[in-house]
């Protein structure tokens, strides 16, 4: 449970920051929103 409530954390931080920036490349968001949470998993978790 505590991992899943990390994951969205992150995605959700992630996420709200590149919306602050006015970020308009959801692709390259994805990518690095996929690499946080992957190494999250492989290295936090």
């Amino acid at each position: 449970m505590e991992a899943s409530l990390d994951i969205m954390a992150i995605i959700r931080g992630m996420v709200d920051a590149a919306n602050a920036r006015g970020e308009d490349d959801p692709i390259s968001l994805s990518s690095r929103v996929r690499r946080a949470v992957f190494g999250y998993l492989e290295h936090g978790a």
